[in-house]
């Protein structure tokens, strides 16, 4: 799963699953299956993913394991977002981070706010969205890996509202955070970020050409809640760059880092 090959991890999860079943170790098949449904939402695969997911929640109920039960529904709220079932992702979200909080786990707590803040403001809660968001970057400031993932949609909702100038200083703090971590998941989103709040910058199609290799090299997925965001920021700076469609060579990893992270000073500094 860390090196993006979600097929062969979605398989070997299975496999591991029948493996727990056959040795009789009721309590390890469940956490298996959600890793294996895990997998498929990479792939995209909602309806695998939404069946061993539903599954393992079963489980995971019947055994009285509730923060792993937790956990698959905020997983299936992954789901339902990108499926656009908004209610049902905001009510699943919402009692995944009920759990979570009775369990006094702020971690993963913090996690199910994240995606909340992403359901809310896909349903127009601007407000709290925001809310959900601040929280879970409060709680992640200490741990850079999960918070370069939270601080994209903090600072998408900033945008959103007008309010360029928190967007910005909530992305300069996501790039600190991605350089002190060692995985690139979260960096294809802040390249586009950047992108989309500098249509402008002669360096906006190199800055999503990078992020467009990354996501290829790392095998990471464009989800459908993504696409109307992205789509925007693409239109944005082809708007801006007409004669660079198709034709934009991209930046290493660390150069891409260090011309986004360029971008966000300049635009400061103006």
């Amino acid at each position: 799963m860390i090196s993006g090959d979600f097929a062969h991890a979605q398989s070997l999860f299975l496999e591991s699953t029948r493996r727990w079943e056959t040795a009789g170790c009721m309590l390890r098949a469940p956490l298996a299956m959600l890793f294996a449904g895990e997998s498929a939402f990479e792939q995209l695969d909602f309806a695998a993913a939404r069946r061993m997911l539903d599954d393992a929640l079963i489980r995971h109920r019947r055994m009285g394991n509730v923060h792993d039960a937790a956990q698959a529904l905020r997983s299936l709220a992954k789901i339902a977002l990108n499926e656009g079932r908004l209610d049902e992702a905001g009510a699943s979200c919402a009692e995944s981070l009920r759990i979570f909080r009775s369990l006094h786990d702020q971690n993963c707590a913090a996690r199910s706010a994240s995606i909340l803040a992403e359901i809310l403001f896909a349903a127009g809660d601007g407000t709290g969205a925001l809310r959900q968001a601040e929280s879970a970057a409060a709680m992640f400031r200490g741990s850079p890996h999960t918070l370069v993932d939270t601080l994209p949609r903090l600072g998408r909702i900033h945008a959103a509202a007008g309010d360029v100038a928190a967007a910005r200083r909530v992305l300069r703090d996501a790039f600190a955070a991605q350089r002190r971590t060692n995985s690139d998941f979260a960096l294809p989103k802040l390249l586009e970020a950047v992108a989309g709040l500098r249509p402008d910058a002669s360096a906006a199609p190199t800055l999503l050409a990078s992020a467009a290799v990354l996501r290829e090299l790392r095998n990471l997925p464009l989800f459908p809640a993504e696409r109307a965001d992205f789509e925007r920021i693409r239109a944005a700076v082809l708007a801006k760059h007409p004669a660079t469609a198709g034709a934009t060579a991209a930046l290493s990893r660390d150069e891409a880092i260090a011309c986004a992270s360029a971008l966000l000073q300049d635009r400061e500094a103006g």
